[in-house]
């Protein structure tokens, strides 16, 4: 961190949210008044700012297990960008370059996980939760279809946990069934 603030390099700070609020508090003078606190060095040890220095933070949102809400004073020192999930021909696209499934199975999954995260708020489940079916399923040579037990299985593995995020209330059972009944309704628009 040092040598960016000096030299004037770009930081990218990656789940800052994940971070202890009072671990960020460095980021208040950073950002405020240019200058980088070096702790440990006495009183009055900093760092001058470069002009060119930048810092982008990426965060998930607060309902996101493991995150920490950011203090309001860090929060008016940001620019803040919201992303939303990308579209589906957008997602489909990524899991059949990034995977090698055909586009007809890429389609099937984004269906899957667009139909469940249409119940929930924000990204639950993810376009990380496609890309995990989509990898296994290619792996271990599981078609993709609705009817096929082991991607049932495969779907229960990977999809309960965000379905709990979204029904709290469900008893693994009614998980499973949930996913079950998902997988053959068709795509919410």
């Amino acid at each position: 961190m040092v040598e960016a603030v000096k030299k004037g390099h770009v930081v990218i700070y990656d789940e800052f949210s994940r971070s202890r609020p009072e671990t960020n508090n460095i980021f208040l003078s950073l950002l405020e008044e240019k200058i980088l606190p070096l702790y440990g060095y006495g009183k009055g040890a900093f760092v001058n700012s470069h002009p060119d220095f930048r810092i982008i933070f990426t965060s998930n949102p607060n309902e996101y297990t493991g995150t920490f809400q950011t203090q309001d004073a860090l929060m008016d020192r940001f620019i803040t960008i919201s992303l939303d999930y990308c579209d589906k021909e957008t997602e489909v696209t990524i899991l059949h370059k990034k995977t090698g499934v055909a586009q007809e199975e890429a389609c099937e999954i984004v269906k899957l996980v667009s139909n469940l995260r249409s119940y929930g708020k924000g990204f639950c489940p993810s376009l990380r939760s496609s890309l995990m079916l989509a990898t296994i399923a290619q792996k271990a040579n599981i078609p993709i279809n609705s009817q096929n037990q082991n991607y049932q299985t495969l779907c229960f593995d990977v999809l309960s946990n965000p379905v709990k995020q979204i029904f709290p209330d469900l008893n693994i059972k009614e998980v499973r069934e949930f996913i079950l009944q998902e997988m053959k309704k068709k795509e919410v628009n």
